[in-house]
């Protein structure tokens, strides 16, 4: 089980160099840049009271408190904490607290969303968390957060050359559809919807050597790619086919579509 002391710790390592590292290439703005289509395309933040669960450095909690009426980001390492800061200088809407997004002090019903994005594959204990989310959220409140799918071909090391190098002393989780489900329902929330990032564009952008990648891959395969991702999400079951998922789920009683 990862212990969130072993991962605030490992993150205050490598603060300093995370935007520079993790941002660079196409293999990883297509994933972010994807799941940030995702999120702020399911959610109007507009006047909303939004919780940022593993913040990190704050590049999603500085667009939402461009958004919304008021963003808290927390966060189990300083360090990121400390990047973050910098990041969100003169936004007079945002507080950043360094606490654990499964035991807060916050208010029963004080939050309109709640947004969770990289950082449940390494929660230790995810029911305790949604548990906890479920609670300081409003009747009609929403929670988004992203998941990475437990799919035999995310076994082939190829297809994750990030994870791969990062020499991570924790495991990073994965999740079945049917997994993913039981949280929820374990929780008392309803799935609204989900999208998901794709196999073929994440190899075609980042599994591929240096060289042959920097001589074929450029802005327009990169718009093209995302294009795709667009058009299988339409699919049914081909979204539910992604490495990572967005998923959408509300703590009123609303169908999935």
């Amino acid at each position: 089980m990862n212990d969130n002391k072993e991962i605030g710790t490992w993150y205050d390592e490598i603060a300093k160099e995370y935007n520079a590292n993790w941002f660079r290439g196409y293999r990883n703005r297509y994933l972010e840049e994807t799941v940030d289509r995702y999120i702020f395309s399911m959610v109007d933040f507009s006047g909303k009271k939004v919780l940022d669960i593993g913040c990190g450095t704050g590049r999603i909690t500085k667009r939402l408190a461009q958004l919304s009426e008021s963003v808290v980001g927390i966060d189990v390492s300083a360090g990121m904490l400390v990047e973050a800061e910098k990041r969100l200088e003169g936004l007079t809407n945002v507080k950043l607290l360094h606490t654990d997004g499964s035991a807060t002090d916050f208010e029963a019903g004080e939050y309109d969303v709640v947004i969770c994005v990289g950082s449940l594959e390494f929660v230790p204990d995810e029911n305790k968390l949604f548990d906890e989310i479920y609670r300081i959220l409003n009747p009609k409140g929403l929670f988004i957060f992203t998941i990475r799918k437990k799919l035999p071909i995310s076994q082939l090391r190829f297809l994750n050359p990030v994870g791969k190098k990062r020499n991570l002393h924790f495991k990073k989780k994965e999740y079945r559809d049917s997994e993913i489900r039981q949280l929820l329902t374990e929780s008392r929330f309803t799935l609204i919807r989900r999208m998901s990032t794709l196999y073929f564009p994440t190899f075609l952008l980042g599994s591929i050597h240096d060289k042959i990648r920097s001589k074929f891959i450029n802005e327009t395969l990169f718009k093209v790619v995302v294009k795709l991702t667009d058009l299988f999400n339409v699919i049914p079951l081909v979204n539910r086919l992604g490495p990572s998922q967005v998923v959408l789920a509300s703590k009123a009683s609303e169908p999935a579509d």
